[in-house]
């Protein structure tokens, strides 16, 4: 079986296993979740590694009052949405537009289809673990 090494290759494998795969020149987007609840991830390459982020929500959708609980429960939940981490990306932003992301890298070296598929699986499940931790802490209505 070939490697897998360019993102044409990670959206031909992820559209013929089933996903909805769109490949958007240096990146692919997948579309996770449910029908109800959509969320789109990005997988990138660079020489050593695929990335694969998926944003779960803004901080501005948490409640401000709850922010420090919201902040240790992502923490704490990162045991169970791994090999995902949760993270906040405020590169000169302000915080409260900044999106929560689950994120992840898996090594290129000889990266096959099951292990794209397995990478991709696994994200989905931790979006729905991930989630489910954020959820008491969002405001009403998201």
């Amino acid at each position: 079986m070939e490697k897998i090494s360019t993102i044409a290759q990670i959206a031909a494998v992820l559209a013929n296993s089933g996903f909805k795969a769109k490949d958007g020149g240096n990146f692919v987007s997948v579309q996770l979740g449910s029908a109800a609840n959509p969320v789109n991830a990005i997988i990138n390459l660079s020489d050593k590694n695929m990335y694969v982020a998926c944003e779960l929500a803004k901080v501005s959708d948490l409640r401000v009052k709850q922010f420090n609980q919201a902040m240790c429960a992502m923490i704490i939940g990162n045991t169970s949405v791994l090999p995902y981490a949760f993270t906040i990306h405020a590169e000169g932003k302000k915080l409260e537009k900044s999106p929560i992301t689950l994120i992840n890298s898996v090594p290129m070296g000889d990266l096959s289809e099951q292990e794209l598929i397995a990478a991709v699986d696994s994200l989905q499940v931790a979006v729905n673990t991930g989630a489910e931790i954020i959820k008491p802490y969002m405001k009403i209505g998201r």
